[in-house]
């Protein structure tokens, strides 16, 4: 009779301790969202905000408000998170919205996603042309995948029900959707997390972490800007400066000084590994760590 090795019995043991004490976490801090595409009228260009896996949690309704507070139009997309097929959302959902709520062809569509919602937005990006493109904001978004994904796929079934089917298609094999989406033919602006709110879960992800997906994982060819932050996978797309950074990559094209405490706790955060990563990787994309491009 075959039996599993302890170490990978442990281990699944631990994912689901994550699972667990993440749902905690996001039942406690928000009400169920409603899976309707939420539109605030405003004068200016389109932004189109997609979420990520969101338990529950209207993740970006804050920046969905100071979008619209700045006059933006914002068309906010909602799903199923945890029993959604990545491909299936961007092909229905989000193409629907865009199609249904940017109709103005004068104004420009910027996109932010959060997670998850990233990936979506590259993979419709590269599924369907737009002529009057603006920005896209990347938020923790797992570029590169996220080991995380890879360990869920091989845990026990209680544990892959709880994160859902498309987190599965987040790995970092080079079959994985992320990694098969190729250079994006757009520029996009990433912001990442430093400090992880989950425990659990950050044994599974390799070097600096937000908790899910680590700091290097985020970068991807071809982006116009990166930056740092001290927050985690979850807070990020709250964070008052975060909102201010993404309103000014939306005008500007890059992001703004980030204020000194922030890149002093990711300097204090981060470990040699992750430095000589840091280094190896500015001089190949030509960015600066919390500082915006050169």
């Amino acid at each position: 009779m075959f039996r599993k090795p302890r170490r990978a019995v442990f281990w699944e043991v631990v994912a689901m301790a994550g699972a667990a004490w993440l749902c905690a976490q996001s039942l406690g801090q928000a009400r169920p969202i409603d899976h309707k595409t939420t539109v605030r009228e405003g004068d200016g260009d389109y932004v189109v905000l997609v979420h990520g896996l969101s338990w529950f949690r209207d993740t970006l309704k804050p920046a969905e408000k100071h979008l619209n507070a700045l006059g933006y139009h914002t068309v906010h997309v909602h799903y199923a998170s945890r029993k959604a097929d990545i491909r299936n959302v961007v092909d229905g959902r989000v193409r629907d919205a865009i199609t249904e709520h940017c109709t103005d062809p004068n104004r420009k569509i910027h996109f932010v996603g959060h997670s998850m919602g990233g990936i979506m937005i590259r993979k419709y990006l590269k599924s369907y042309e737009i002529g009057n493109l603006g920005k896209v904001v990347l938020m923790a978004t797992p570029n590169q995948g996220t080991e995380l994904a890879e360990t869920l796929k091989r845990s026990i079934t209680p544990v892959r029900k709880v994160f859902g089917k498309a987190v599965e298609q987040l790995g970092t094999t080079s079959c994985s959707l992320p990694n098969t989406l190729g250079a994006p033919d757009f520029e996009p602006g990433i912001i990442m997390g430093s400090r992880s709110a989950f425990p659990f879960l950050s044994p599974f992800v390799p070097g600096t972490d937000d908790g899910v997906v680590a700091v290097e994982a985020g970068k991807v060819e071809g982006m116009r800007d990166f930056i740092v932050t001290p927050t985690n996978h979850c807070n990020i797309a709250r964070e008052e400066e975060v909102l201010r950074q993404i309103a000014f990559f939306l005008v500007h094209g890059t992001f703004d000084e980030l204020p000194e405490k922030w890149r002093e706790a990711y300097s204090r955060n981060a470990p040699a590994l992750d430095r000589k990563l840091i280094a190896r990787t500015e001089r190949r994309f030509r960015f600066r760590v919390g500082k915006g491009a050169r």
